[in-house]
């Protein structure tokens, strides 16, 4: 079974790319505010069940996990860095 994206949180960036936490496909999706070119972003190796997400003074993604309750932490780019939060 092809599970669906369930579009949870929206938010906007200073570059205006639109970043979305896909809950029901453990990934993000960014749109290229420019171009509207579509871009996913990570896997269920990164995230488990994300749910919000907020931007950073630097740019960086935080993205909090409904399904385990940690927070994934991004680089401005979309590359993962090293932060992690469990509760």
């Amino acid at each position: 079974m092809t599970r669906s994206a369930v579009f949870s949180s929206i938010v906007v960036d200073a570059d205006g790319d639109v970043w979305t936490t896909n809950l029901g496909t453990d990934n993000l999706s960014r749109i290229d505010g420019a171009t509207g070119d579509a871009t996913t972003i990570g896997d269920a190796s990164i995230f488990n069940g994300p749910y919000a997400i907020a931007i950073g003074p630097d740019g960086s993604l935080f993205v909090a996990n409904s399904n385990d309750g940690t927070i994934s932490k991004l680089n401005a780019d979309g590359t993962p860095a090293d932060f992690e939060f469990e509760p």
